[in-house]
């Protein structure tokens, strides 16, 4: 699942100080969120209208539900999130780049006024984000880029629904928004990686606790499959990790790296797409191009850390007021605790 924060409308003083590349990040930045914000619609308003379809009702009371549970059970801040609703007429909402060096798994950063430094670049539009990608390519960088459903503004918006994610399946749904929440409850400024791996972490711990709740136990017992699925992939993911970090502190000639850079990539990406079959899943919404360091970088980004606040939901146990509070304490680890959730 991709899903990013945002860079709202207050940031537009800063663009007065940037050069004309980051001038025009900038813009499409503001000009994008603004005709998100513009495109907003009560759903409480929806909901009278006629002509609003069933299949949208019925997700629009799925979200009540799942938003009372969050703020009820959870205790993760709902406020006025998720009280709209935003066609956007696009299958993605942005467009995330993340890019590597040829011999380094170590993202490129960039610094946003008030949210600090991110692993990540995002764009409104394909089209500029195609052609970012492309000058980030040119100056030696690897890079992944793909599509987004969702996203956070950390509470500096109310967020709305969107017609990116609000067909997804029951699962889907509740792991996004649950995720996307979790966001609001806890941010850590120029952490990428403890951002997200916390919210994939809380929205697991928040989709198996509303389905127990709820008395779904079909749709556990599919949740926990797909997590068992995601872990396995995950695993892959690690182990390359784990071979391009040896192969790339070896001090082998260039040539001979690339080499085997490119089995380890290649089989890498083999065994994820014999997986997905497995799974019957779609592919996710990435360009399709080879698999490379910067594609590791942001798959780690997501899952590299779940382990460690596993680790701290079972020395909390099990409380989620007493784990929030050993996840503001905790410091970010040097290295990926080695348990599983």
């Amino acid at each position: 699942m991709m899903a990013r924060l945002s860079l709202p409308l207050f940031l537009a003083p800063f663009c007065l100080l940037s050069s004309c590349q980051t001038l025009a990040f900038y813009q499409q930045a503001i000009a994008g969120q603004w005709d998100i914000l513009q495109r907003r619609q009560p759903i409480e308003a929806l909901e009278k209208s006629p002509s609003t379809p069933p299949a949208l009702r019925e997700r629009f009371a799925l979200t009540r539900e799942l938003l009372a549970f969050a703020h009820d059970e959870l205790h993760v801040p709902v406020e006025h999130h998720y009280t709209t609703y935003a066609d956007l007429e696009r299958p993605y909402v942005s467009y995330i780049i993340t890019a590597a060096p040829e011999f380094s798994l170590e993202p490129k950063e960039w610094f946003y006024p008030v949210i600090g430094h991110q692993d990540y670049r995002g764009y409104f539009s394909k089209e500029d984000a195609i052609a970012y990608a492309q000058l980030l390519q040119n100056d030696g960088y690897e890079v992944d880029l793909g599509g987004t459903v969702a996203y956070s503004t950390l509470g500096f918006f109310q967020d709305p629904l969107l017609n990116t994610f609000i067909a997804d399946d029951e699962l889907d749904f509740a792991d996004l928004l649950f995720h996307e929440l979790s966001h609001h409850l806890h941010y850590r400024a120029q952490d990428t990686d403890y951002n997200e791996a916390f919210a994939t972490f809380n929205a697991r711990l928040g989709v198996e606790r509303w389905l127990k709740k709820t008395r779904r136990h079909d749709l556990l017992e599919a949740y926990e499959n797909r997590l068992s699925r995601r872990q396995k992939a995950e695993e892959k993911f690690e182990s390359a990790r784990e071979k391009l970090e040896l192969l790339f502190a070896s001090q082998l000639p260039v040539e001979e790296m690339r080499r085997r850079k490119s089995e380890i990539l290649a089989s890498l990406q083999s065994d994820i797409d014999t997986l997905r079959l497995t799974s019957k899943k779609p592919k996710p919404a990435r360009e399709d191009l080879p698999y490379n360091n910067a594609t590791v970088a942001a798959r780690s980004t997501y899952y590299r850390l779940v382990p460690f606040f596993a680790a701290l939901y079972e020395k909390a146990g099990r409380d989620l007021p007493t784990f929030y509070q050993l996840v503001k304490d905790s410091p970010t680890p040097e290295a990926p605790v080695n348990s599983s959730p």
